[in-house]
């Protein structure tokens, strides 16, 4: 009986399935419209019944009490919203693209050895500049200090000087007698000029020599020394004459320093200065997980956030008082005294004050992503009256207006601070497919069967309404003739 059962089954579904194909052809041909609905609702039964998202067939089965249906609806139902909650959450934790900045420590057998930038706050030397130009500078530097004398120096008279000459002229010179690099005394190829806005400077920058570039022993005795006279006696008006000493600049080897103002630290006069460095290497993320970038300078090869200010400032400068200061690159001329008095300070104010220029509003410099700090670890020290005593005997030295300062790396080690994005889009992918796995069930392959079902029932709604169409021109074909 088992047997006949089952084969009178067998009879009925081949019997159903023929009915079925024979009502899909009826439809793509057009003979009855009932057909094609019939044919999609058989197609749809089939689909549901084999497609691999869990609980779906258990919600289209006919012959199950509309009991079980409902309560498997219900399941899909929270399933599906859960896991469009989660995939939700996922989507808005991407978008806010996270980062972290994980630190590591690295170790290595020798480090390059940074460049230091030397500025002295007397920018102009008395000894070199007449009595005409000191009194120019007076008026410049110092009017609001310093009231004017009865005859005051008409700036204008200065207006066909060459500022870079008269700064070249009337600056410090570097004196290597007193400068000891890796325990030997240094090369004059190690030292090179720079203007920045502290007038003439000179810079330590041992990365083109391949015998000096490296620091191979960690401590002073690898690291660079140097002392230098402070000219008390040849003190004239400055940018900076309310102070004694040098300002120091401590950057990455083959670059050059415009902004002292925002970095570096003073050395005192009558004090040896010890400057412990660490180095640390950044690595930043562009947009839209960070904020680093680039952009194209007219008047450097290589981007950093300073090489862009200063060209910015340049840009602003010319354009309100039309010429540049003299650490500004560019080819427009330099300010000339008069120029600096009615124009430029006044506009380096207000350009230092100009918040837009610095949130990229009027300025698009953003951080550079890579770029190398020092860490300084200062402390100073006085020398004793001995000492000093015997200085004087011996080199005609005196401490009291003299700076030392030495200068070395610690260890040779450096930590590397990198930012990596929390949540990438790798993640995101197996949070969603994690949710939809879980609650429902499916794959990027069930995502596909629901692509196919929906082209296969397009192109059946297609059939019929070529079907239909083509039964209309039949129908009026017949009443024509």
């Amino acid at each position: 009986m088992k047997i006949l059962d089952l084969e009178t089954e067998d009879e009925k579904k081949e019997e159903n399935q023929s009915e079925n194909e024979e009502w899909v052809n009826d439809a793509k041909f057009g003979d009855a419209k009932d057909a094609t609905d019939l044919a999609i609702s058989l197609m749809a039964h089939r689909f549901t019944d084999s497609v691999t998202m869990h609980g779906l067939k258990y919600v289209f089965m006919r012959d199950a009490h509309y009991l079980r249906r409902f309560i498997w609806t219900c399941v899909v139902f929270l399933g599906m919203s859960y896991c469009l909650f989660i995939i939700y959450q996922s989507w808005i934790a991407f978008l806010s693209y996270p980062t972290i900045l994980s630190v590591s420590r690295k170790f290595e057998s020798k480090s390059e050895f940074p460049a230091v930038t030397i500025c002295p706050y007397n920018v102009f030397r008395k000894s070199r500049i007449t009595e005409r130009q000191e009194k120019a500078l007076g008026r410049l530097y110092a009017s609001y200090f310093v009231p004017l004398d009865d005859n005051p120096v008409d700036l204008s008279e200065f207006d066909d000087m060459d500022m870079l000459e008269f700064y070249r002229n009337a600056s410090h010179d570097i004196h290597t007698d007193y400068c000891v690099y890796k325990g030997r005394q240094c090369k004059d190829n190690l030292f090179r000029t720079t203007i920045t806005d502290y007038g003439v400077c000179h810079v330590f920058d041992p990365s083109d020599s391949p015998e000096y570039k490296y620091q191979n022993t960690a401590g002073q005795p690898g690291g660079f020394e140097f002392s230098e006279a402070v000219y008390v006696d040849d003190w004239t008006y400055g940018p900076h004459m309310a102070y004694d000493g040098y300002r120091i600049a401590v950057h990455s080897p083959g670059t050059t320093v415009f902004f002292l103002r925002d970095k570096g630290f003073s050395l005192l006069p009558g004090y040896a200065t010890d400057v412990a460095i660490h180095k640390k290497k950044y690595g930043f993320l562009p947009k839209p997980h960070g904020q680093c970038g680039t952009s194209k300078l007219e008047f450097f090869d290589e981007y950093s956030q300073e090489n862009c200010i200063v060209e910015c400032e340049t840009r602003f400068t010319v354009e309100s008082c039309g010429c540049r200061y003299i650490y500004m690159p560019g080819d427009a001329k330099y300010c000339s005294l008069s120029e600096l008095e009615w124009c430029s300070y006044a506009f380096f104010s207000s350009f230092a004050n100009d918040t837009a220029i610095f949130d990229n509003t009027k300025c698009d410099c953003p951080q550079e992503c890579s770029k190398i700090e020092y860490d300084l670890h200062i402390t100073h020290t006085a020398p004793t009256q001995g000492y000093k005593d015997i200085m004087l005997q011996l080199i005609n030295i005196n401490i009291d207006s003299a700076m030392q300062l030495r200068l070395y790396y610690t260890d040779l080690e450096y930590w590397e601070l990198t930012e990596t994005a929390v949540y990438s889009f790798e993640r995101l992918m197996c949070d969603v497919g994690g949710a939809g796995g879980l609650f429902l069930g499916v794959s990027f392959a069930t995502m596909f069967e629901f692509v196919d079902f929906s082209f296969e029932m397009m192109w059946v709604w297609i059939l019929r309404q070529y079907a239909l169409r083509k039964k209309r021109q039949n129908q009026v074909h017949e009443v024509i003739q």
